[in-house]
C-alpha cells in the first residue's frame, strides 16, 4: 500500500499498486512526487524510489526506497547526532558564503585594475 503527498504538501492514502500504476500512466504523479510505502517513516520523490522511472509501480520493478529497518537507523542516527550535522552544515554554508562573497570581490578587484590600466593608457 502506498500514500503520496499532494500538491498542497497533504499526505494522501492508502492506495494499492495497481491504482498508483494507473494514475502514474495518466502523468499524475512527476519524479519529485513524494510517495512512501505503509510503514515507512520517510517520503522518498518517485523519480528515486524505483530502478526505473518509466516503469514506476509495475511488478518487477525493484522499489528503491530503503527498508524500514535501515529507516529507523537512519532516523536514529540523525536524531543521536543533529547537533554535529546541523553546525557542519552552518558551516558548509558559511564557507560557500565566503568563497561567493571572496569570487565577488575579486571581480570587483579585476574590473578596478582594468579600469585603472585603462586610465593610465589613455594619459
Amino acid at each position: 500500500m502506498w500514500y503520496y503527498l499532494d500538491d498542497e504538501h497533504v499526505k494522501q492514502g492508502t492506495f494499492d499498486q495497481v491504482k498508483m500504476q494507473d494514475w502514474f500512466k495518466k502523468d499524475f504523479f512527476d519524479p519529485m512526487r513524494m510517495v512512501s510505502r505503509s510503514g515507512d517513516i520517510f517520503m522518498t520523490p518517485l523519480g528515486l524510489s524505483f530502478e526505473d522511472f518509466k516503469d514506476s509501480f509495475s511488478s518487477g520493478n525493484k522499489c528503491t526506497i530503503p527498508t524500514i529497518q535501515t529507516q529507523i537507523a537512519i532516523n536514529k542516527f540523525l536524531e543521536t547526532n543533529r547537533n554535529e550535522i546541523t553546525k557542519r552544515i552552518k558551516s558548509i554554508i558559511e564557507d560557500t558564503e565566503e568563497d561567493s562573497y571572496d569570487s565577488e570581490e575579486d571581480s570587483s578587484n579585476s574590473q578596478e585594475d582594468r579600469n585603472s590600466e585603462e586610465s593610465s593608457e589613455e594619459n
